[in-house]
């Protein structure tokens, strides 16, 4: 869905994939502790054929031997594997349902416990995953993907949804649910006995999937790994076409609107850096940032691209401002924050359409050739709503079942994220709390916590530090504020509840090269402040205030 940055993030996991790297607790992130004991299969791979459970057919059962393996189909080779048992499944719950599994489960190294991956997107290929799922394995994990109930060639394509209802409730929630449920079943066959904990880890649309497990089935999982939660995804398509359609009627489009965008992330950054003790080029929290577009308004003889006319500074404070019915004016949605721009040119703000917006509203109105040019928050919203209200995240804030169950929910999201607007995570968080327990903090956070990222966009671009061992992501220590996958596993297991993460940015972005930045994640409404003093490169400089 995400196309490039997306692309990216994967590629990264792929490396890390590629390259072996051990012991790894999120996507090459560094070793977790070992389990007091591991296990071996009671049976073998092959006979998981002839497992029968309810509305599930193992297609295909695979023992793959222990060092590099490098599925049928596919350019990579994945390195330092254990030895293991290669699943794969179609799960048909109701008619007009047939949702993709595959299980990886360890031969002879399991460690007692199963985790589960989210989407990517609006579900894509096995193989996308491949990566992601190698530095589990490594570490003991049983661990599941799912297509979500379907196959989506590209990010426009609405076909497998028109006329497919069944798909879309496999895609919103059951996919994340069934695959959990099955792959429980088939864990428990293969090795005589069943998980002991059960985690899921997700971002962007995983990251909804994972909210919405905790929403509608709180005890498919013991902890719940969420990140850049595309939490609705019917407002924030509205959104994104609102503002698209904003800066194309500007001139804000191509190489050169990007540029315009990116003239307009510096000076708010320029204006506001300061505001939090430190100049070092990354917003603390946008919100409190008030630099107003119309500051580069052009000048006599200007240089055009170095400035804005008065159409694209009212058109950039139009869509830094909440979005609203342009008929009742009522609030619909947050608008974006300053130091966004990276995230709108990255994904096609500036190229008339985005195209995941417009493939929601295709498959909402059942009209795969819809005209973007029509669009109109006022009429097309309610109607894309009606339709597929329920695939939004953000519906239900009563956790009451989930924190009842004892499940544990660590949620992170970029700041600048111009995919997802952070300040609908922070809302949501804030009705967590009302519903769930009474407004109380310390009642939240004693099973939810969510951490905000400074100067991170979707999928992790922007010039703030995101690798903290969570999906996709490399840990560069074997300690819980390096994990994010450990410490959800301590928060379980333990009750050791993460009091902050520490974050690393690499040299171009690249997990290979030498660390730029390391900063402190906080769980909210905390933040990093810094102490005064030290380099601003080192997390050890900064205190969670």
């Amino acid at each position: 869905m995400f196309e490039e940055q997306l692309v990216r993030v994967l590629a990264i996991s792929a490396l890390l994939g590629l390259m072996g790297i051990a012991g790894c607790g999120g996507d090459g992130s560094a070793p977790a502790a070992a389990p007091a004991e591991t296990f071996a299969a009671a049976t073998g791979c092959e006979s998981l054929r002839s497992l029968r459970l309810q509305n599930v057919e193992i297609t295909a059962a695979q023992a793959v031997p222990a060092g590099t393996y490098q599925p049928a189909g596919s350019t990579s080779a994945f390195g330092n594997l254990p030895a293991f048992c290669r699943v794969i499944a179609s799960l048909k719950p109701v008619p007009g349902s047939r949702i993709g599994v595959e299980l990886w489960l360890p031969a002879a190294s399991w460690n007692g416990r199963y985790q589960q991956l989210g989407q990517n997107g609006w579900g894509t290929a096995f193989s996308s995953y491949w990566g992601s799922m190698a530095p589990h394995l490594r570490n003991g994990y049983a661990i599941a993907i799912t297509d979500g109930g379907h196959a989506a060639t590209a990010v426009t394509d609405a076909t497998w949804a028109i006329g497919f209802p069944e798909r879309i409730v496999d895609f919103a929630y059951r996919a994340t649910h069934e695959t959990a449920v099955a792959s429980k079943a088939i864990i428990k066959g293969f090795y005589g006995k069943s998980a002991v904990y059960s985690y899921f880890n997700g971002a962007s649309t995983g990251g909804r999937d994972g909210l919405m497990s905790a929403q509608k089935f709180p005890t498919d999982f013991n902890g719940v790994l969420a990140g850049s939660a595309l939490i609705n995804w019917t407002r924030v398509a509205t959104q994104k076409l609102y503002a698209s359609q904003q800066l194309l009627k500007a001139g804000i489009q191509g190489a050169a609107g990007a540029s315009l965008l990116d003239l307009a992330r510096k000076s708010a950054i320029a204006a506001c850096d300061a505001d939090d003790g430190i100049s070092d080029g990354i917003l603390r929290d946008p919100r409190s940032c008030r630099w107003d577009p119309h500051a580069l308004l052009c000048h006599a003889g200007q240089d055009s691209s170095s400035c804005l006319t008065s159409l694209q500074a009212d058109a950039l404070t139009t869509v830094l401002s909440p979005l609203r019915d342009p008929v009742t004016l009522e609030y619909l949605y947050p608008g974006y924050l300053h130091g966004f721009e990276n995230d709108w040119t990255g994904f096609g703000y500036v190229n008339g359409t985005p195209a995941h917006a417009a493939t929601v509203y295709k498959i909402a109105l059942g009209q795969p050739d819809w005209d973007a040019s029509t669009f109109d928050v006022h009429s097309d919203l309610p109607q894309v709503e009606a339709t597929l209200g329920f695939m939004n995240a953000d519906q239900q804030a009563d956790l009451s079942a989930f924190r009842q169950a004892g499940g544990k929910l660590i949620q992170y999201h970029g700041w600048q994220d111009a995919v997802t607007m952070p300040e609908r995570i922070v809302q949501y968080y804030e009705e967590v709390r009302n519903r769930t327990t009474g407004g109380d903090l310390a009642a939240e956070q004693s099973f939810y916590r969510l951490f905000m990222m400074s100067g991170v966009g979707h999928g992790g671009a922007g010039e703030g530090a995101w690798h903290f061992g969570a999906i996709a992501q490399q840990a560069v220590a074997g300690d819980a504020e390096h994990d994010a996958v450990l410490a959800l596993r301590n928060w379980v297991e333990k009750g050791a509840a993460p009091e902050k993460f520490v974050a690393t940015k690499f040299q171009d972005g690249d997990v290979t090269k030498p660390v730029m930045l390391q900063r402190l994640m906080c769980p909210y409404p905390r933040q990093a402040v810094y102490r005064g003093s030290g380099e601003t490169q080192s997390a050890d400089s900064f205190y969670c205030g």
